[in-house]
This record gives C-alpha cells, structure tokens and sequence, in this order.
C-alpha cells in the first residue's frame, strides 16, 4: 500500500480564516488541525497561527539550541517571531507531508522542506525534512511541537541511488 503523500506550495494554499473544529460534529480534526498549524508556522500566517495554537505553545527541535541558544521557543509571542522571521528567511517554499499519524491527542507528521535561503549571499536551495509529534487541548488547538529534522530527511534516506523510492510500499 502506497502512503498518502500531499505535496503543498505554502504560498499558494492562501490559508485565510477557518475555525479549529473541522465539519465532523464540532470535534476538532486534529490531523487537518495538524497541517494548518505546521503550514501557518512556517508560512508566517500569524491570525491562522493565533487560532491554531494557545497562549502557552512550547515547539522544541535540537537545532534550537544551536540557532536560539535555548532548546525551546514558550509562548505564543515567541512563536510568532519565530514564524516571521523564518517565513521571510526562506523564500519558493515548498512543503511535503509524506505522513501523518494521528493517536488520540497527538498528531505526527513526516514531512520534508525546501526553499531558498535569501540570507545567504548565494541564495542556495535548501531541503530538509523531519518528524513532528504535535499534542493538542481538548479544543483542538496545538499546545506543543516536539521535532527531530536532517537532511536528507527521513523520506529522502529511503531513496535509492537514482533518486526512487526503496521502500517497499512507495
């Protein structure tokens, strides 16, 4: 069986307002809950972040201590700052969720990412990708993201030397 990949251009998802609560009886969807939360971060759609996640959002990855000297941003005003800058930092996202995984509260994503860096004198292409578990409240909204990242990312490891899938199921 091939897993479900969605492959998106942040830019044109135009992620306008929405409700947390998706159509399924005023329970939140946390899977698509999931997506818009990680779009809107890294996108730097702040109203759509301010939705999605609540005042005390901790997102943890180890790179954070190398760029932040901290090993998590706590609150939503860091969050927001964070998302700013990074969506400014890389421009021509694009954003793949080659997995999502979803057990009660929490919400894992496999994900890649590239985009051009427009700090960096050449404006190189770069692309990593990650796993993200993600844990939501009772109202369906983002309390923490805890992540790993690399490049390769964990999809693009399973690639053979001609750049195909070597999984099995892809």
């Amino acid at each position: 069986m091939k897993p479900n990949r969605i492959i998106l251009t942040l830019a044109s998802l135009g992620i306008a307002s929405f409700s947390a609560f998706a159509e399924t009886g005023g329970a939140p969807n946390l899977k698509e809950n999931a997506e818009r939360y990680f779009q809107a971060v890294y996108e730097g759609d702040l109203p759509a972040l301010n939705k999605l996640a609540t005042d005390d959002i901790v997102i943890s990855y180890p790179i954070f201590e190398t760029i932040f000297g901290k090993r998590a941003i706590r609150g939503i005003d860091g969050v927001r700052a964070f998302s700013k800058h990074f969506s400014s930092k890389w421009v021509g996202r694009e954003f793949a969720i080659n997995e999502e995984i979803q057990q009660g509260d929490t919400v894992v994503l496999v994900w890649q990412f590239r985009a051009r860096d427009s700090e960096a004198p050449t404006n190189k292409v770069r692309s990593w990708g990650g796993i993200s578990v993600i844990h939501f409240n009772a109202d369906g909204k983002v309390v923490s993201e805890v992540g790993e990242e690399s490049s390769p990312g964990p999809v693009d490891r399973l690639k053979d030397e001609n750049g195909e899938p070597s999984h099995p199921d892809s």
